[in-house]
């Protein structure tokens, strides 16, 4: 992980991918083959989730925290939709991270 600009950061895949994998053999679980429910569009409409979330960026103060739980989920989902399907694979590699662009290739 990188610092870039205006306080975003750069991810590189080939760093992050076995310490994903490593913390799931740690903690005794298995990565998800199929996209976890917090990041499908059941969960993200949810109106107890959408309340909760509100919930929770007022509470913990959060001034830049997305306001809309959509938005979380569609930041997260673009994150993380690459780096499982990535994990799932014998050699799977999934490039860097950035804000801007999201997955690249390397």
């Amino acid at each position: 992980m990188t610092s870039g600009s205006g306080g975003r950061f750069e991810f590189d895949g080939d760093f992050l991918g076995p310490r994903f994998a490593l913390h799931s053999h740690a903690a005794k679980t298995v990565l998800p083959t199929a996209l976890p429910f917090a990041l499908t569009s059941d969960f993200k409409n949810d109106p107890q989730k959408k309340i909760q979330w509100r919930a929770f960026v007022t509470k913990a103060r959060l001034p830049n925290a997305a306001p809309d739980l959509a938005q979380v989920n569609a930041r997260l989902r673009a994150f993380l939709t690459p780096v499982l399907a990535a994990l799932a694979q014998t050699n799977g590699s999934f490039g860097t991270w950035n804000h801007g662009t999201g997955w690249t290739k390397t």
